[in-house]
């Protein structure tokens, strides 16, 4: 048995083998940052750059990007918001895929719009973005086509323009609420005179509404050309055929010749701080921010490579502080983050500091930013402090360079686009683990205690407060914020006191138990344990990935078997916990024992079940299993810390239901619960003062005292044989008892029909939820055949309500069928349009409906639905996630274990009739319709 001693002595000693390890290794800090040699860099004659990466996760996908450095920054004044809108054109029509063919085209080889062709503008950038599957080499080649065509072959049709104005002014319009609003406000002030004040991407809906179409073919002309084109390609694909097709397609691109200056703008600098106050009737929180805005610096060398940890470890260490504060009694800010990175603006970076304040407390929580920023200035960090944070990076690197192989095309995808717009360094994760090991052992506390004197400066420094306008909130003026500001005084300001953490995990271990019967499931490969206190355990060992074991456990049971008196205790009694922390460990005190491991273990309560969540890298394996036997049976309660978290959640709800969107969600849960009282609403103060934490901790006990009816599942890089004597020592000897629960049904059902208009906020929008639902008997191929309806109606709603009609920028259903507490179906829309367009949309909606009933679906829609759920099973059946989840659902509703072998064949053989069948079963004229509308 390994030593399992935690603390100072431990780092230490850690730390002291790892200089060791490193000792003998030299690194020339001066060296420019090596590029990847697995990727494959070049530059057509033309000017477009190319990257490609082999990567075999997942397998037989490709990850394809058109980047272009080119976004709403560079619009003339009768561009504004075209840079976005030439974006939306893409999709539709290019020269080989006219009006809407491209996605129509991808759908039918099995790609979802939107998770997996889709695009983005920033400021500074347009990305197009196509995963699709490899073992397909015409759709290889089509993806290679559809790129070039993005890049310089769009069709502009007239008649695409003009629809495709109704769905931009839609998106425009899902945007607005008070944070937009208050967002317009502010970013004239943090953005100081800069050409990004004036061009958010979004653009305004009155030149949405106006532009001439000569302006939105202007601005492809100028700024989709070659010199500001990059192709990245990352998958399992053969790379040398790759390359022979970007260059086949892309060298076909005439190079520009009269080319405007591509300007990079800058954010002006100010010499003083600048102040702003702004509210919104419709806001839901204070905010404070503090920002010091400095020049980006480009990272060049490995020296360079060094600055940005020492970055890392500053923030780590400054918010680790301040989540510590968080937990003080009456703590000066309901949450508290800083971070050092981009605002927005390609040139500038910054020092952030966010909070967010109680009400009437701006000025306190103000000062608290600045103080925990000045004590940092003046005494710096502790040794302990940088030990933990050094730990904790090398973790984290460590993670990223044993899961190498086994990292997502899409990660490498989004570095190599960091890298062409802003030279991000892409030195390869080998490398660049090299250098982390070898530099942070040399890394000083003087020279991190140094950066605050650099960062924390008087000149470009912004001061912006955001609140709601309501009655009794008094927030002081910008001459005030001046004030507090220049007359800070930090003589006040005492050192940090670092909390050192040197005990056990585990005072002793426990007694261990033994496994009474073992079965093997070889078509999934899952051995099933039976442990000697009732315990059930399904273990299933994956090479998906290197470094990740994941774990989950539950019981029937859940908060609803408690009388209304204790509801709100037994539903936060997880949050009690988790904020006292376990054994003889404060919630503070545990994150810093666990410095440098990559554990998780968080325990769940919801209404029909209990359990726990964890995960862990191999090595921090006996770990996890030593703190979830704590979260079982040592809780603890921290009266200060938990009084301490319902100050914040009180804070924090009390304006919530001012938000139009959060005030519709929540009366759509009490029309759908038709007003249960234990239905889940958000929480306002006076249901928070009903969570009495004494008696929140004896629920908790009460729901992890008996483990004989949980069930553990464990998926990940183990061997059974390893894994087996960790479950004897530390689940098979949790304590049990005979006893075994069900969960509790009270009866909480929707309406059969109900119609509602909700009307709240200001903004010209409305959102519309209609509801089928109702109790119907389970089958496993008309749960399924519901999931095809709702990928059908996915289609076919972005076909009628956006392209069709553009009345919709987003539009969805979800189509679910549930056991507990009873066997229901829900089929519910969720329609985001302009008021004036509601009932029109609902009828379309409708009429999608009907039609399914009555006609079924056409073959071209069957086989997208089948390619699609086909390329979804290949893929999920690699991922840990989709197995704990899938054994999970076995256990709770007692199903075969081996069904997921059946699923390719009920995906091939579904037919268009069964669609239509199970359309008719869930369709009604009884529905529930709740509609949002502004106030009149």
């Amino acid at each position: 048995m390994r030593n399992k001693t935690i603390g100072s002595v431990a780092v230490l000693l850690l730390i002291s083998a790892w200089l060791l390890r490193v000792q003998a290794q030299t690194i020339d800090f001066s060296a420019p940052i090596p590029f990847d040699t697995s990727i494959k860099k070049g530059i057509l004659p033309n000017g477009i750059t190319y990257f490609i990466k082999y990567n075999k996760r997942p397998e037989k996908r490709a990850d394809f990007r058109l980047v272009v450095n080119a976004g709403s920054t560079l619009e003339d004044p009768d561009q504004v918001g075209l840079a976005h809108f030439t974006e939306h054109m893409a999709f539709n029509g290019t020269k080989r895929f006219p009006k809407n063919e491209l996605v129509g085209y991808l759908q039918s080889m099995g790609i979802r719009f939107g998770p997996e062709i889709n695009a983005y503008t920033g400021f500074d950038e347009t990305v197009y973005m196509l995963e699709v599957p490899t073992d397909n080499k015409d759709l290889m080649e089509k993806s290679i086509q559809i790129l070039e065509d993005w890049a310089h072959q769009l069709s502009f049709d007239s008649l695409e323009i003009e629809k495709e104005r109704g769905v931009v002014i839609e998106e425009w319009r899902l945007g607005r609420g008070a944070e937009q609003r208050l967002q317009d406000k502010y970013l004239p002030l943090l953005f100081y005179n800069s050409r990004y004040a004036e061009r958010l991407p979004i653009g305004t809906k009155e030149n949405l509404e106006n532009f001439r179409h000569a302006s939105l073919k202007r601005f492809y002309a100028d700024w989709y050309r070659p010199d500001l084109m990059a192709v990245v390609a990352v998958g399992d694909f053969d790379t040398q055929w790759v390359e022979q097709k970007i260059v086949q397609y892309f060298s076909a691109i005439p190079k520009s010749i009269r080319l405007r200056e591509r300007v990079v703008y800058d954010i002006p600098s100010h010499r003083t701080t600048l102040y702003g106050v702004f509210t919104d009737k419709e806001a839901t929180n204070t905010t404070v921010a503090v920002f010091y805005k400095h020049p980006f610096t480009k990272e060049k060398t490995i020296g360079e490579y060094r600055n940005s940890l020492l970055r890392m470890l500053y923030f780590q260490m400054l918010n680790d502080r301040l989540a510590e504060k968080l937990r003080q009694p009456n703590p000066p800010f309901i949450q508290a983050y800083s971070y050092y990175g981009n605002i927005g603006a390609r040139k500038t970076y910054a020092y952030v500091s966010l909070a967010l304040a109680n009400e009437n407390e701006v000025e306190r929580t103000l000062l608290a930013l600045l103080a925990e920023n000045e004590r940092v200035k003046r005494y710096g960090f502790s040794a302990g402090e940088l030990d933990r944070a050094k730990l904790n990076i090398l973790k984290m690197y460590e993670n990223y360079y044993n899961e190498r192989d086994k990292t997502e095309s899409d990660n490498f995808a989004s570095e190599l686009t960091r890298h062409f717009l802003q030279e991000e360094p892409v030195p390869g994760i080998a490398m660049e683990y090299q250098i982390v090991k070898e530099s942070l052992p040399g890394i000083e506390l003087t020279e991190v205690n140094a950066l605050p004197a650099r960062w924390l400066t008087d000149s470009n420094r912004v001061v912006i407060i955001t609140a709601p306008e309501k009655e009794g909130v008094v927030l002081p003026d910008t001459a005030r914020l001046r004030e507090l500001v220049e007359n800070f005084r930090a003589d006040t300001i005492t050192p940090y006191a670092d909390m050192q953490v040197s005990q056990n995990l585990l005072s002793q271990l426990p007694d261990k138990g033994k496994i009474v019967a073992v079965k093997k499931y070889d078509k999934v490969n899952v051995t099933e344990l039976r442990l000697s206190n009732g315990v059930r355990v399904l273990l299933k060992p994956t090479t998906f990935k290197n470094d990740e074991i994941l774990l989950q456990a539950a019981s029937p049971g859940g908060h609803f078997l408690y009388p209304d008196n204790d509801a709100m205790s037994a539903k936060y009694c997880v949050n009690v916990v988790k904020e006292s922390g376990v054994g003889k460990f404060s919630a503070i005190a545990l994150q810093k024992a666990l410095a440098g491991k990559n554990v998780s273990v968080s325990p769940f309560i919801s209404e029909y079940m209990e359990g726990v969540i964890a995960s862990a890298s191999p090595k921090d394996l006996e770990i996890m299993f030593e703190l979830l036997y704590l979260y079982f049976t040592h809780p603890r309660l921290d009266t200060l810390a938990v009084i301490s978290w319902l100050t914040r959640m009180k804070a924090y709800y009390a304006n919530v239901l001012v938000d139009p969107t959060a005030y519709y969600s929540d009366q759509l849960t009490r029309i759908v619960t038709q007003n249960h009282p234990r239905a889940n609403r958000i929480p306002q103060p006076e249901m928070i003062d009903r969570i009495n934490p004494a008696r929140a901790l004896d629920i908790y006990r009460e729901r992890f005292a008996n483990v004989a009816d949980f069930t553990f599942i464990i998926v990940g890089n183990f061997s059974v044989d390893t894994i087996i004597p960790m479950i004897e020592q530390y689940i098979a000897s949790l304590p049990a008892s005979k006893n075994r629960e069900k969960w509790n049904d009270l009866g909480i059902r929707p309406p059969i029909q109900a119609k509602e208009n909700i009307y709240k906020g200001s903004d010209p929008k409305s959102l519309t939820t209609l509801i089928f639902t109702g109790p119907i008997k389970y089958s496993s191929n008309d749960a399924y055949f519901l999931k095809a309806l709702e990928e059908y109606l996915d289609i076919r709603l972005i076909e009628v309500l956006r392209e069709e009609k553009s009345g919709v920028y987003g539009v969805g259903a979800r189509a679910t069928m549930e056991r507990i507490p009873y066997t229901y179906y829900q089929v519910g829309f969720r329609i985001p349009c302009s008021p004036d367009n509601v009932d029109s949309l609902v009828n379309a909606t409708l009429s999608i409906i009907a039609d399914i009933k009555s006609k079924g679906i056409s073959a071209d829609y069957l086989k997208k639905i089948k390619e699609t759920h086909l390329r979804e099973l290949e893929v999920n059946l690699e991922k840990n996630n989709f197995w704990l989840n899938y054994l999970q659902n076995t256990v709770i509703y007692n199903d075969d274990i081996n069904r997921i072998e059946s699923r390719k064949k009920q995906i091939e053989t579904l037919e268009s009739k069964h669609i239509q069948q199970i359309a008719r079963k869930v369709f009604s004229d009884k529905y529930i319709w709740v509609s949002l509308y502004p106030e009149k």
